[in-house]
């Protein structure tokens, strides 16, 4: 009976992982060869989610695919701190999906006219400023806030 169970484990355990594996493949495929489109960020909000340390935030998107009406997705990723002001809300992403599941949208890059750059080191009080915009929408935590304000401040 042992053996039974051992085998009814390492089988399920087998089925899991092949599963996830192929959700990943899937996922990869969809990211470089899917429907090409074009998204505006609507929102972005922190999770209360963290993976390895790194926040997870939800961001909602307006897409828009050739020959189709727009709609809404919500996507749930987790996102560094320095790319959080990427996905400020009015900005354009390009995205791709699956034409058979459009839901499934993935983020492949930002629309190079509206590209962010990093603030300069020599504007500290823009670079403090956006540090309150962010801690203020909830985007990063106060001991984030705390140790990049530091760091900003020791550049003065």
């Amino acid at each position: 009976m042992l053996f039974c169970s051992w085998g009814l484990f390492a089988f399920l355990g087998w089925f899991i992982l092949s599963r996830s594996i192929r959700a990943r493949q899937r996922d990869e495929q969809i990211r470089q060869t899917g429907e090409p489109a074009e998204a505006t960020v609507l929102q972005v909000q922190r999770t209360q989610l963290r993976i390895h340390g790194t926040p997870v935030f939800a961001v909602t998107l307006e897409v828009r695919r050739a020959g189709h009406a727009p709609f809404e997705v919500r996507l749930e990723d987790r996102l560094d701190a320095w790319d959080v002001p990427a996905m400020e809300a009015g900005r354009r992403v390009k995205v791709r999906l699956d034409p058979s599941e459009p839901q499934k949208v993935f983020i492949v890059g930002a629309d190079p006219v509206q590209a962010v750059s990093a603030p300069a080191h020599g504007d500290p009080v823009k670079a403090l400023a956006d540090l309150q915009r962010m801690a203020n929408d909830g985007l990063i935590t106060s001991e984030e806030f705390a140790r990049k304000r530091e760091e900003i401040l020791a550049r003065l």
